[in-house]
């Protein structure tokens, strides 16, 4: 068990470039591999359209990319459940839809209030990319309302 002040040595060590000495016996690629790892963290870009949903490009602000992104789903939720039909949303990165198969685009049967996408086919986000939403199709006796779509990815982060 490594305490407290050890281990901010060993962080201090690597910083300088010096290997601890636990490590010193390591093969390189270890010693690689402990100085570098890799973790995958969660994030997630949210928009909220409040009030009686329309079907429209560009439904809300459109979103650039933070950080290089692996997009993994699309999630939609409403407040007022769409009946008649079901409410589909499309998920555009720099103007083009992320769903190669239209079928996997989020869409909330008629009388429920929420749906996640299948998959996406263009899931690399890169950094500095233009993310935008589109309300493909509303109920058609009552459209929805209150929507948020939520776009999971996941980042790579050196720990």
């Amino acid at each position: 068990k490594v305490s407290k002040k050890e281990g901010l040595k060993f962080d201090m060590d690597i910083a300088l470039g010096k290997l601890p000495e636990h490590l010193e016996k390591l093969p390189a690629t270890q010693v690689a591999a402990a100085a570098t790892t890799i973790e995958t963290v969660s994030k997630t870009i949210i928009w909220a359209i409040e009030g009686t949903v329309a079907a429209t490009t560009n439904a809300s602000f459109e979103i650039p990319v933070p950080v290089d992104m692996t997009c993994k789903n699309v999630w939609i939720n409403v407040k007022t459940a769409p009946t008649g039909t079901s409410l589909i949303v499309d998920v555009n990165l720099g103007g083009s839809t992320i769903f190669g198969t239209q079928a996997n685009r989020p869409a909330i049967a008629a009388s429920a209030t929420n749906a996640v996408s299948g998959s996406v086919s263009v899931s690399a986000f890169p950094a500095g990319q233009i993310l935008s939403v589109d309300i493909d199709q509303v109920g058609s006796t009552v459209a929805g309302a209150d929507m948020v779509v939520s776009v999971r990815c996941t980042e790579k982060v050196k720990k």
